[in-house]
This record gives C-alpha cells, sequence and structure tokens, in this order.
C-alpha cells in the first residue's frame, strides 16, 4: 500500500486488494493493522484480525498482533494473555511477540517476575532492538533497580539517536526520571526532548503511569507533575502543541502555594516581645 496518500485511498487500496485475495493473511493482517491504528474501526479490525488467524493459524504475526489489539482496544485481558503465550509458543524465538508479552505482563498483570523474564528473554533474542531496551529501562526504573536502568537507558538511547520519534522521546522521559530521582540536573534531557516534540511522528498506545506511580512518594510534586506534563506530550500530539503554556502554568501554580505556606509559616512564629 502507499504509505504516503490519503486514508480514505489506502483503505480502499486495501479493500479492492482483498477483493481480488481473499484468503490472503498478510492483507488481512496489514488490513487490521489499518483499521486499528489510522481508520480506527474497531470492529472490522477485530473481524480482519480473526480472519488472518483462521487463514493462518501458525503464523505467530497475526496471533500476536491480535493479542496487543485485545489488550489495547478491547481490554479483554484474558483472552490477550491467552493469545500471547500462544504466540510466544508458535514461535519462541520471536523477539518483537515476547517483549510484547513483557509490557502486558508488567503493565497490566504487575507480575514482575515474569516480567522481568520475558524483557531478558526478549533482549537475548535481539539485543538490538531499540524499543524493548526502552521499555525494559523503564521498567527496570519502576521496580527501583536505578543502576539496571540506567545502563539500559544508555543503550536504547544510542539505538534511537537521531532519530525524531516515540521510542527515543519514552527513553528521555524515563532518563529524565532517573536524573530527577538521583538529584542530578534534567534539564538537557528535557532539552532535548522538547527539540523532539517538535517535529512530527507517529504516536503509538502507551502508558508512563507505573513508573510515576512509583515515584510518587521520591520525587518532589512539581518535578512530578513537570514529568507528566513531558509524558502526555510524548503521547499526544495535542499535548505537545500546549507544552509550554501547561509547563508555565505548572510552574506558577507552585509558586503561588509556596509563598502562601511562606506566608502561613511567618504568620505563626511568635512576635517579639518589647520591653
Amino acid at each position: 500500500m502507499n504509505q504516503l496518500s490519503d486514508p480514505a485511498d489506502q483503505e480502499a487500496e486495501y479493500r479492492e486488494a482483498i477483493s481480488h485475495c481473499p484468503r490472503s493473511p498478510e492483507l488481512a493482517g496489514n488490513f487490521a493493522i489499518f483499521m486499528t491504528t489510522v481508520a480506527k474501526k474497531y470492529d472490522e479490525a477485530e473481524r480482519l484480525y480473526r480472519n488472518a488467524i483462521e487463514l493462518a493459524p501458525n503464523v505467530v504475526t497475526y496471533t500476536g498482533n491480535y493479542a496487543s489489539f485485545l489488550w489495547e482496544v478491547r481490554k479483554n485481558y484474558d483472552e490477550a494473555e491467552r493469545l500471547y503465550r500462544k504466540a510466544v509458543e508458535l514461535d519462541p524465538k520471536s523477539a518483537i511477540h515476547t517483549g510484547n508479552f513483557a509490557n502486558f505482563m508488567a503493565h497490566v498483570r504487575k507480575n514482575v517476575d515474569e516480567a522481568e523474564r520475558l524483557y531478558n528473554k526478549a533482549l537475548e533474542l535481539d539485543p538490538n532492538r531499540g524499543n524493548h531496551t526502552g521499555n525494559f529501562a523503564g521498567f527496570a526504573l519502576s521496580q527501583g533497580q536505578l543502576d539496571k536502568a540506567n545502563h539500559l537507558i544508555g543503550k536504547a538511547i544510542k539505538r534511537h539517536r537521531g532519530q525524531a520519534r516515540q521510542d527515543l522521546a519514552e527513553v528521555l522521559i524515563y532518563k529524565a526520571t532517573l536524573e530527577a530521582l538521583r538529584n542530578t540536573s534534567n534539564e538537557h534531557t528535557l532539552e532535548e526532548l522538547r527539540s523532539i516534540l517538535k517535529a512530527a511522528f507517529l504516536r503509538s498506545e502507551w502508558t508512563f503511569e507505573p513508573l510515576f506511580a512509583s515515584v510518587v512518594n521520591q520525587l518532589e510534586p512539581e518535578t512530578l507533575a513537570i514529568l507528566r506534563a513531558y509524558g502526555d506530550a510524548v503521547l499526544n500530539e495535542s499535548k505537545a502543541a500546549v507544552l509550554e503554556e501547561t509547563l508555565s502554568t505548572i510552574r506558577n501554580e507552585f509558586a503561588v502555594a509556596k509563598r502562601r505556606v511562606s506566608k502561613q509559616t511567618r504568620a505563626k512564629r511568635p512576635g517579639r516581645k518589647t520591653r
């Protein structure tokens, strides 16, 4: 399909192709992804995922992609887990689906041991895949494994450097959070992140909430609010467009709160006795 054409034209091209090759699992699988990520026509996407699996039940790609759809779109976690397990059984050497299963176990099931095992296996299968390295870094950070997170962040940034894309932006969120936890300046990291956010890039489903929830008692509220604002901007183009305004509002609100607390503290101090 022509990736540069209008989405309506792409959809028409897919429909025309499938009308000629109705038993092509590749066409059904690719069209399912298009209907999920571009057209947002989820009922038809699900029918296409099921059709691709029916046509090629032993191809891991279709089973794994449908598992991700059930997790991210339908929120059908039990069926998603069943299909992820089937996917890694169909192809134990698939780094992509092993890594996706690791994300699921970390974010949804909160199964730390299995998530870590799956992340390690995904990197063992494909040590050069930057997004799995970055995802593992975020997981390690949320578990308080700062040294391990730092190592993984460094590897992920090397693989993504120079690309204005979500994968690199996510890793920079992890790096900025790690720097805040270590009480070192993260301004250089945030500056690089701002430059990425000014460029257009394709966004996909993700969340920083497990990480931010894990550090809520370790960071100053203002620092965490700023990191959340950057995280929202990474995941949502409309939030990126108003990032500077959002940051200004956060800083002003916390400045007002600090002045209020300072006044209350001074008011409570006992006055000096006069002789």
